[in-house]
Order: structure tokens, then sequence, then C-alpha cells
């Protein structure tokens, strides 16, 4: 699943838009004040869905004697090894969304835009 959904944006509240904005005043010592941006959500693509839930469960497990009303609550201690995966898992994960923003991002850096020359044209 990862690898397949690597370099996608996905569906939902997931997205990648293009946006124009204006300054009135320099910023970062640029002269500019007509900027494109481009933005993007795509959070982990499910991965990290995956892991909370996997945990989330093998904590309820583990705190039996919690109430109904805040057993969604259970925790895995840092201290156990199941809450050593826990956390190396959701550290690989925002490694994951990290790369995914990456690959999305990077290449559009290319594009005079990204360096406000915007391919030699002022943009409209």
């Amino acid at each position: 699943m990862p690898c397949a959904s690597l370099a996608t944006s996905g569906t939902g509240n997931h997205f990648v838009e293009w946006g124009a904005f204006r300054l009135d005043e320099p910023l970062w010592g640029s002269n500019l004040a007509e900027y494109l941006a481009l933005l993007s959500h795509s959070g982990s693509r499910s991965v990290v869905f995956k892991i909370a839930d996997r945990y989330s469960k093998l904590a309820m497990e583990k705190h039996p004697d919690l109430e109904k009303s805040v057993r969604h609550l259970a925790w895995l201690s840092l201290d156990s090894e199941e809450g050593q995966e826990y956390w190396l898992s959701m550290e690989l994960a925002g490694s994951f969304c990290f790369c995914n923003h990456y690959i999305i991002h990077h290449p559009c850096s290319h594009f005079g835009w990204a360096q406000g020359s915007c391919g030699g044209r002022k943009p409209s």
C-alpha cells in the first residue's frame, strides 16, 4: 500500500492546489510582490490510520479494566516493546509523509516560479 500511494494526494480532504498571492511589503529581502504557491495535504495515505488502529486495539487489550467510556484512551508505555514498536512505526509514517510531500513538491521547484521568475513572465 505505501509504495502504491507514494507521490499521490488521494481523495477526501487531500488536495494539491496552486494559488497566487500578493504582499504589500517585501519578504525575506525579495522585491517581488506577487507569488505563486503550491499547497498540498496528502497526509499519510492511510498508513498512520492503520498503525494507530493496530496499536490502539493492542493498548485496549492491555488495559481491560478501563471503563468503556474511556477505553479508547488506552496507552502503551514507551518502556514496553509494543510502545517502542508503536513509536518507531509512527516515526516511519512521518518519514513517509515527508517523502510524499517532497516527491509532489520538488519537481515544481525546478520551474522558474519557485525562484520568483515565473519562467521569465510576471504572474498575472
